[in-house]
């Protein structure tokens, strides 16, 4: 009995590896067939495109769509998909990819298959003349065509550019909404951002009204900013320094001092803050914006060389609101060597020419009470888009 059961036992270990080994063998051996068969129809493919032979694209095209109908895997991903159909001028089937853009882009090919998306942006690009001039001949609505139109100058250029974010404004701004949104949020680039950034130095006058007049001489500024410049909107975050030499000597009560002033006495002035304007004019070599400032002032004296809190007389230090005007004239361009020696950032010197009205909030003397209107220029060294 025992004999039996032990080659029982020896027998359905035998059995089980057998039947492991057959299973192993069988998975190291499966292939599927679509697999093998798409592969080789984008060789097929790949070859036929490179011999222009369009009409045969459209039958491979075709087979390989039917082939993987039910799989997992598509024959094509979306980008390849939308060019092989403008490529085949099948351009109801490109408006249709481009306007179920959401439905259509989730999509993949079989992993290691055979890749050719570079020959069919290089193919566009070299035959996007033929291909506008048949896709307008087709008698394909209007917004369809405009939207093609750009897409297949973008695959021309191989870069977002300004004549390229012209037209995809003029698009949007012709047809909104459009059936066409989803394809333009989600795949092709958006329209540039025209932005810069400057730092600029340089001098200028203050001349005080009111009986601020009457009390200090104009004075000579040296002022620095950090200009950000954003589409239309114009920002200056910025601080001038000068000093205002006094016209007509006064006395005033600091506490349990007396302190006396004599005319050309030097009072310390500090005025920052931020402008923020709109361009009506920002073209390749002028700027022109009105700004409005907010800002704070301070005008103290010089009297001691500690300066400590309460020591010197403080003339005001107020809030400070105003309007101005900026403009700047762009002297040369250059390019700089960005982080990566290959990319290169646009860069340019200019000099800017503003005026402006400062309104002092709150001076408690009425001997100093008045505005300070200014006048400065300014060595502009910028980087980006001017």
């Amino acid at each position: 009995m025992f004999k039996k059961c032990s080659l029982s036992v020896i027998f359905l270990t035998i059995v089980s590896f057998t039947l492991s080994a057959q299973i192993e063998n069988q998975i190291r051996l499966y292939v599927d067939s679509t697999e093998i068969m798409l592969n080789n129809g984008r060789k097929m493919l790949l070859e036929t495109i490179s011999n222009n032979d369009f009409s045969k694209v459209a039958e491979i095209y075709g087979y390989l769509e039917d082939i993987t109908t039910d799989k997992n895997y598509s024959a094509f991903n979306y980008n390849e998909d939308l060019i092989l159909n403008i490529l085949m001028g099948d351009w109801p089937a490109t408006t249709r990819l481009m306007s179920d853009y959401y439905e259509e882009v989730d999509r993949y090919t079989y992993p290691n298959a055979v890749q050719f998306g570079s020959l069919l942006y290089d193919l566009v690009s070299s035959k996007s003349e033929s291909l506008l001039a048949d896709c307008l001949n087709s008698g394909i609505d209007d917004e369809s065509y405009s939207l093609i139109d750009i897409f297949i100058y973008l695959l021309k250029t191989g870069e977002v550019n300004q004549e390229y974010s012209l037209m995809l404004k003029a698009f949007r701004k012709q047809y909104d909404p459009s059936k066409y949104d989803g394809f333009i949020a989600g795949f092709i680039p958006s329209p540039l951002v025209k932005g810069a950034l400057a730092i600029a130095v340089g001098s200028g006058v203050n001349i005080p009204t009111g009986n601020l007049a009457g009390m200090f001489h104009p004075g000579a500024m040296f002022n620095m900013s950090m200009d950000v410049n954003i589409q239309k909107v114009f920002t200056s975050l910025y601080i001038c320094g000068p000093n205002l030499k006094l016209k007509t000597p006064f006395d005033v009560s600091n506490g349990f001092t007396t302190l006396s002033f004599d005319e050309g006495e030097s009072f310390s002035y500090f005025h920052g803050g931020l402008k923020a304007g709109y361009f009506i004019t920002r073209s390749e070599w002028f700027q022109f914006a009105p700004f409005a400032t907010v800002a704070g002032t301070v005008l103290e004296s010089q009297l001691f060389e500690t300066n400590e809190d309460g020591q010197e007389y403080k003339v005001f230090n107020s809030f400070t609101y105003g309007l101005g005007l900026h403009s700047e004239i762009k002297i040369m361009e250059f390019d700089a060597p960005g982080y990566y020696s290959y990319y290169n950032m646009p860069g340019y010197l200019g000099l800017k020419l503003e005026a402006g009205y400062n309104i002092m909030t709150n001076v408690v003397n009425h001997y100093f009470t008045g505005d300070i209107p200014y006048v400065s220029v300014s060595l502009v060294l910028g980087m980006g888009d001017y």
